[in-house]
């Protein structure tokens, strides 16, 4: 991990070869395709969320008026 954080650094004293750009550049796509895996699988439990909450209202209103007459 301390080299993920020097490769990091920009005032670290590794030295600015081409790997090292290299290895950044891939370090941070990498980052970024983690963080867009992230966001992605959030908004869809968030969708999951509200697509359950709205089939659970639906099922509750076709189901009452069945069961009125046994009050």
């Amino acid at each position: 991990m301390n080299e993920i954080e020097n490769f990091l650094n920009p005032e670290s004293k590794v030295p600015e070869s081409c790997e090292n750009k290299n290895f950044k550049k891939a370090l941070i796509r990498v980052l970024d395709n983690i963080n867009n895996s992230i966001i992605t699988l959030n908004n869809t439990i968030v969708r999951t969320r509200f697509d359950m909450y709205r089939q659970i209202k639906k099922l509750r209103r076709d189901i009452k008026p069945k069961f009125r007459g046994f009050k």
